[in-house]
């Protein structure tokens, strides 16, 4: 297993980590918490607690793939708005 330049291999830098959030109004924060994606069992974790899993794989730069997923999901949901307005103008087309 290898280990990160200068950093611990733990939960909070590696690729299965899947960090916990609350939302609060207005926005979301993140936990000192989340749970291992690589793991059968979903168990809570402190990001900094567990050090040498056999499934800890380096994360990748999260703040590019974030970026990524965002504007995926916003392309999906304009979609989606779109098919809905299709609808409700043909709806009202037979009104």
């Amino acid at each position: 297993m290898s280990i990160l330049k200068d950093k611990k291999a733990t939960c909070n830098n590696c690729k299965f980590f899947l960090r916990h959030y609350v939302r609060h109004p207005g926005a979301f924060y993140a936990t000192n918490y989340g749970h291992c994606g690589a793991r059968k069992i979903k168990r809570v974790f402190m990001p900094e607690e567990i050090i040498d899993c056999k499934f800890w794989n380096p994360a990748e730069d999260k703040s590019e793939l974030n970026a990524k997923t965002v504007k995926a999901l916003l392309e999906n949901i304009d979609k989606h708005l779109k098919d809905v307005k299709d609808i409700i103008t043909c709806s009202e087309e037979y009104d």
